[in-house]
């Protein structure tokens, strides 16, 4: 018969600890960076330019439409030239498409404002 003294139980709990707590770090570490690679490739930032025709006054209709686009989901900044009647905006691609921009925009105050794609989307490199 082995006598088992209480040194050895406490290396062996602490043994179990110390592996029951490594597998759960390796567990929670790699579903983290697992969701962080899903991020950046669901993300593919674009920098759209279009003309928008129906602007009465540079400080109402300028921050009105500006203010109403960047709440769009997936918008990251927009600009507005209230001279050249140019809106620019930079977006995620995978969260929202140019079109439902310009849907958004056409759709502003009972369809007062007229949103057209200039020039092509393209994609923004860091």
């Amino acid at each position: 018969m082995k006598i088992v003294s209480i040194f050895d139980l406490k290396f062996l709990e602490m043994r179990l600890i110390l592996n029951i707590s490594f597998i759960v770090l390796l567990l929670f570490g790699c579903s983290e960076n697992i969701e962080q690679n899903q991020n950046i490739q669901s993300s593919e930032k674009m920098l759209g330019e279009f003309h928008v025709d129906g602007m009465m006054c540079e400080r109402g209709c300028k921050s009105y439409i500006v203010n109403k686009v960047d709440e769009l989901k997936g918008v990251d900044s927009c600009n507005l030239d209230f001279e050249l009647q140019i809106m620019t905006v930079e977006y995620d691609r995978i969260a929202i498409s140019s079109d439902k921009i310009i849907e958004h925009v056409n759709s502003l105050n009972d369809g007062q404002y007229t949103a057209k794609l200039i020039q092509k989307d393209h994609l923004v490199l860091d």
